[in-house]
């Protein structure tokens, strides 16, 4: 059966892991999270939330391959909740429970809001950002105040690390998402001085839109016995992606050349189907 509906949601696994839930009933996520849910009108899981969901509540380590828009942020986004609702309550100055890392400041106040959305139900859980372009002070004042949750990008957050504004003794649930461009971007540095210095005894999430060998590198040296969870074909960087060079002679032709090059690329798909 389970290989079955496996099948249907284009899921595959490898690893020691849990059915996939086509419900969010069932997945023993508390009442709170399901009234959030109720509320925001999420009436079915997305493929990737079937079956990563399950596999993070059991508490394993998941190297996760799906599109962006697939839902990921959801599929690490309700156990995170969940995680912070089974620990002990915060005390002032604590460090937060949970890291989520992404590599821009767009993405992490994405992945933010829909934090914040589920933590409205949840009394008194508190969710950071902190990324570049805001101001430090700010930002201080909240991690020194005690948090349960930070996102953020990798450079910020080192500094604030460096600064010993925040502790990672608390973080036993790290995320890092859309781990591939935080690699092209050079945040590997800061992301393995993060990684080394949270808890021993922690669990961590790897989601990627891709699977250079780049990545296998850091699941393989910071994920634990790692449940493998793809949806579709998705597993090179060039797999969806044809890149183009074009080369102008006058800078002041980019916007006109780049307007001809999205209508060519529509037509080609509309012609393609």
């Amino acid at each position: 059966k389970d290989i079955s509906v496996r099948k249907r949601l284009n899921v595959t696994v490898d690893g020691d892991a849990p059915p996939p839930f086509e419900k969010f009933e069932g997945m023993t996520l508390d009442e709170p999270i399901m009234r959030a849910l109720t509320e925001k009108n999420y009436e079915v899981p997305t493929p990737i939330q079937s079956q990563a969901i399950p596999v993070a509540l059991e508490g394993k380590d998941i190297l996760g391959c799906a599109e962006t828009g697939s839902g990921k942020t959801c599929a690490f986004g309700l156990p995170l909740i969940q995680y912070v609702l089974d620990a002990p309550p915060r005390r002032s100055g604590d460090g937060p429970l949970s890291i989520v890392l992404a590599p821009t400041r767009e993405l992490a106040q994405q992945i933010q809001v829909e934090l914040c959305a589920f933590a409205q139900c949840c009394k008194g859980l508190r969710v950071a950002i902190v990324v570049g372009g805001a101001a430090m002070g700010d930002q201080r004042g909240e991690l020194r105040s005690g948090v349960d949750v930070v996102v953020a990008t990798p450079g910020r957050f080192n500094d604030h690390l460096e600064q010993r504004n925040t502790a990672l003794n608390r973080a036993g649930y790290i995320v890092l998402d859309e781990a591939d461009r935080m690699l092209d971007m050079g945040f590997e540095p800061q992301i393995r001085i993060i990684m080394r210095n949270v808890p021993a005894n922690h669990q961590t999430l790897l989601f990627s839109a891709t699977m250079p060998d780049e990545i296998e590198t850091l699941a393989s040296e910071y994920l634990n016995c790692p449940v493998r969870v793809k949806v579709g074909q998705v597993s090179t960087p060039t797999a969806n992606v044809t890149q183009s060079l074009v080369r102008l002679n006058d800078e002041m032709q980019k916007p006109e050349s780049l307007l001809e090059l999205v209508a060519l690329e529509f037509s080609e798909a509309e012609a393609a189907g």
